[in-house]
């Protein structure tokens, strides 16, 4: 683009438009039970599944292990009771306490050779005498007179004691068990989730125990900032229905030392999994951003879903670190009834809006300012004044990080001369959005949340909104949003973003669309692409959507209450502007002292900046 010359301030205005010089476009397994050793007595089928992982305390009390055999030596053989007069098994040994898988407890041990077994009198096992036991007599005693004669006497009746099965018995007994614990737990849905309710008992079943266990409880704890808890409620409790098991907890937090509270609460491990947070906050945020698995989304996806300026302000070290649920920027908004007297249209390009601002100014007898064009030109009382010098500059083809070039001071002087030579707006009117809530000037550049603050202070005034002018032939935007982060110290992060992508899915997107518009006049714009047409006809959102293909950003985003880069970076442009618009000095005399400032402030939050001024980051940000 040819470079035109800025009109010098004695320079009248004219209905032609004036370009300003310079200007140039651009988620245990449990103890497993203890096997029975080998021995004679015949073991589980082989079919048998595994014994359950679960652990066995979570089931039934541990069997105390049978009593060691006695010291003293045990009676003879003649003194063991005859057969006839055995005692009946003790329930204690082998038995399930009633309704008690026995598969949960510990398999109990066969009786070591010789040993009685538990809770019995000590009987000698015929061919298998313990180490205590005195050995049989070598010549047994004789048959009674009544016995037959010639054969040999019959053995004592200890040896055909039914005891002798006692092993099989007991390991018959834990097979059943082991296939009752089983059955048991293919009814109650086989959950592997230990029991924390402590041992059970018979009598507790019931709906506890016909209830379907979950595998996991995670609650996930959400910061918002803007939206009220009803806005938020039912696409919640939707996803929670959704995902058995998570139970998300929102918490609208206060713009007030947000970015502050939200660092420290992570660092000391109290806050929260997910948060919403500033594009342009990435740089303050690298410890406590974790970064987006490519699980959730690949790169090509999320490029694809969202505009440019998301994909390069939400990158960190080349990972994604944030999900825009929302989009916005900068718009011109206009008094139509101001317009339409004068007979003309909002302009397109920034020599056209200096033209109609300067024809649109209304003065009083005494000169001073009863309509204004334009609100632009100071930066004490024009609210968000940081993103239109930034805007200027990115048009300009100006390096943010350094506003000693001639792009960067040309864009200064151009924004001061509407205060400090078209003088369509001066230091004495009220801030911008109220003087154009009470008709006191004709335009104004403002973000889409101010609409509903000016309907509330002027429901009857008649305005509209248009895309942003360009400089010539530039198409180039400005962008200032939120985005949602997960917590780098969250130990629910899958969870988290799990929640992110379901709430930046299309479907969900237009649910909270239509829940924000319940509590004021319109949503916040999709920023998703493929949702911009569902737009296209609402008169408030459809023209910054349209600037979103083309918008940038940087640390100048206005209204982000951070105490931080933004707000630190605006303060110097903020003394640069009034000392040129009001206190007379010239751009030269202030862009040292503002470069220096800016230089310092970048380099506080790790922003490298190279010797000409440019930025190794990510990306550009805005609100």
């Amino acid at each position: 683009m040819t470079n035109a010359p800025l009109p010098t301030p004695s320079q009248p205005p004219v209905k032609t438009p004036l370009p300003p010089s310079g200007l140039v476009p651009q988620v245990q397994p449990g103890m497993k039970p203890p096997t029975p050793p080998v021995s004679p007595a015949p073991t589980a089928p082989a079919s048998l599944p595994p014994l359950p992982v679960k652990p066995v305390a979570e089931a039934v009390p541990p069997v105390a292990p049978a009593p060691v055999a006695p010291t003293a030596p045990l009676p003879p053989v003649a003194s063991v009771p005859p057969v006839s007069a055995a005692p009946s098994m003790p329930a204690a040994v082998g038995q399930t306490p009633t309704g008690l898988p026995q598969a949960a407890r510990p398999t109990m041990p066969p009786p070591a050779a010789g040993a009685p077994p538990a809770g019995l009198p000590p009987v000698a096992v015929p061919g298998k005498p313990g180490p205590a036991t005195p050995p049989p007599p070598k010549n047994p005693p004789t048959a009674s007179a009544g016995g037959a004669a010639g054969k040999s006497p019959i053995a004592a009746g200890p040896k055909k004691s039914i005891l002798r099965f006692l092993p099989f018995v007991v390991i018959a007994l834990l097979i059943i068990g082991v296939v009752g614990f089983l059955a048991m737990r293919f009814l109650n849905g086989g959950s592997n989730t230990p029991s924390t309710s402590g041992t059970k008992t018979p009598n507790q079943g019931g709906a506890a125990a016909s209830a379907k266990p979950t595998n996991k409880q995670v609650t996930l704890t959400y910061w918002g900032l803007w939206e009220p808890s009803e806005v938020m409620t039912q696409v919640l409790k939707d996803f929670e229905t959704a995902n058995p098991g998570i139970t998300v907890q929102y918490v609208k937090q206060s713009p007030k030392d947000y970015r502050e509270r939200l660092q420290t609460a992570i660092v000391s491990g109290n806050g929260p999994d997910l948060f919403r947070f500033h594009a342009s906050w990435v740089p303050m945020l690298k410890a406590e951003l974790s970064p987006m698995p490519g699980s959730v989304m690949s790169s090509a996806e999320y490029q694809k879903t969202f505009y440019p300026v998301a994909a390069k302000q939400l990158q960190l070290n080349g990972q994604f670190v944030g999900i825009p649920l929302m989009y916005d920027g900068l718009a011109l908004y206009y008094n139509k009834d101001v317009l339409q007297t004068a007979g003309v249209e909002p302009p397109t390009t920034w020599s056209g809006l200096r033209t109609l601002a300067t024809q649109l100014t209304v003065r009083t007898s005494g000169g001073s300012i009863e309509r204004a064009g334009l609100a632009i030109g100071t930066a004490s009382n024009v609210d968000h004044f940081s993103d239109i010098i930034g805007l200027l500059m990115l048009q300009n083809g100006a390096d943010l990080t350094n506003p000693t070039t001639v792009e960067a001071r040309d864009a200064l002087t151009f924004y001061t001369n509407f205060a400090k030579v078209d003088k369509v707006w001066d230091s004495t009117l009220p801030n911008s959005t109220t003087a154009f809530a009470r008709g006191d000037v004709a335009m104004m550049f403002a973000p889409t949340w101010r609409v509903h603050e000016i309907k509330a202070m002027n429901p009857n005034l008649n305005f509209g909104i248009a895309p942003l002018p360009k400089l010539a032939e530039t198409q180039l935007a400005w962008a200032s949003y939120w985005a949602e982060g997960v917590s780098a110290q969250s130990k629910n992060k899958d969870d988290s973003w799990k929640l992110l992508k379901y709430l930046s899915s299309p479907e969900i997107m237009q649910k909270l669309y239509s829940s924000q518009s319940q509590v004021r006049s319109f949503g916040e714009p999709y920023s998703r692409v493929d949702l911009a047409t569902q737009l296209a006809d609402d008169p408030y959102v459809a023209p910054y959507l349209s600037d979103a293909p083309a918008a940038q950003g940087w640390y100048l985003s206005s209204n982000t209450f951070d105490n931080g880069i933004n707000d630190q970076i605006i303060k110097y442009y903020e003394d640069a502007i009034t000392a040129v618009a009001v206190n007379s000095r010239t751009v030269s005399d202030v862009v040292t002292t503002l470069d220096q400032g800016v230089k310092q402030v970048l380099r506080q939050f790790g922003v490298p900046v190279t010797s000409t001024g440019s930025t190794t980051t990510g990306g550009t940000t805005g609100r």
